[in-house]
């Protein structure tokens, strides 16, 4: 009896040391995994934030080219307008009939014109093409996180 007894004690003991084992090796092993998930996720979110840094450089860059353009086209558009006055005065009758004058005013201010055109077609275009490419990123980086994140159950998120 004594002998069933304490076998009976040793067994109880046993599963007890095993149940104890089990726990802590489950608790350390979902310490684990939440660790790994935590550091993953940090990762993922290092990357979205570089690509954020990289999105508004970009941005900075297009606006600085976008203010040139700008600057670029306004004064084109002066410069343009100086010189069909210049012309305009200087095609006006006076000691010496020069016809070409005229003409070459046209032709000069259409130029002129024309380029200033270009330059605020390509500044609105530039900005435009920039816009939307840093749209496209920015939505590619969160969908990029949203993508990690999404396949984990919701306690590690």
């Amino acid at each position: 009896m004594l002998h069933a007894a304490v076998s009976v004690a040793k067994e109880r003991r046993k599963k007890e040391w095993v149940e104890e084992k089990c726990k802590f090796a489950h608790a350390k092993r979902e310490h684990w995994k939440k660790n790994v998930v935590w550091q993953m996720l940090q990762s993922k979110w290092k990357d979205a934030e570089t690509s954020w840094s990289l999105q508004d450089q970009t941005r900075h860059v297009a606006e600085h080219k976008s203010k040139q353009l700008f600057l670029l086209a306004e004064s084109s558009a002066f410069v343009a307008a100086f010189q069909m006055i210049v012309l305009y005065e200087q095609s006006m009758p006076g000691p010496s009939d020069q016809w070409f004058h005229p003409a070459f005013l046209a032709i000069w201010g259409a130029l002129s014109t024309s380029v200033a055109c270009m330059c605020m077609i390509i500044m609105f275009v530039s900005t435009s093409l920039a816009i939307f490419i840093l749209q496209k990123s920015s939505n590619d980086a969160m969908a990029n996180v949203c993508k990690f994140t999404a396949g984990f159950p919701t306690s590690y998120r």
